[in-house]
C-alpha cells in the first residue's frame, strides 16, 4: 500500500521470514546515506524476547531461543541506527511482545523527539 503512488508513493522493501543477519544488513543499508528531511519508516511484526537485563530482541526466522542474542535482531542495534541516521524523521512501528521495552536506554538525537503508545496487552 505504501508503494501505491495514489497513497504514498514510497520506496518500500518487505523482508519476510529472513534470517537475522540479512535483516541487520538491510536495516543498516536502509538508514545509510539519508538526508535530514527524509521520512523513514520501519515496521517490525515479529516476536519480541527480552534477556535477563530487560534488553529487547526481535525474533527472526533463524532465531534460536536458547541463543537469541546471536540469532535475533537487537533493539539496541536498531536504536543505534536510528540515532546515527541523518534523517530527523524516523517512524518505528513495533508489533511484538515487549514493544514498550524499546525505549529502555533510548535517547533522541539532535532535533528528534520520541513518542510512544503502549497497549495494555500482556507481552
Amino acid at each position: 500500500m505504501l508503494q501505491d503512488p495514489e497513497i504514498g508513493g514510497f520506496d518500500a522493501r518487505t523482508l519476510l521470514n529472513d534470517p537475522a543477519h540479512e535483516v541487520n544488513l538491510a536495516l543498516e543499508e536502509f538508514f545509510a546515506d539519508r538526508q535530514p528531511d527524509d521520512l523513514l519508516l520501519v515496521h517490525f511484526s515479529c516476536h519480541g524476547v527480552k534477556d535477563e537485563d530487560g534488553e529487547l530482541y526481535f525474533a527472526m526466522a533463524n532465531t534460536q531461543l536458547r541463543r537469541f542474542r546471536a540469532t535475533a535482531v537487537a533493539a539496541e542495534f536498531v536504536h543505534r541506527l536510528m540515532n546515527r541516521s541523518r534523517s530527523r524523521r524516523v517512524v518505528l512501528l513495533l508489533d511484538c511482545c515487549y514493544a514498550g521495552a524499546f525505549e529502555h536506554g533510548m535517547t533522541p538525537g539532535a532535533g528528534l523527539t520520541w513518542e510512544s503508545g503502549h497497549s495494555s496487552a500482556a507481552g
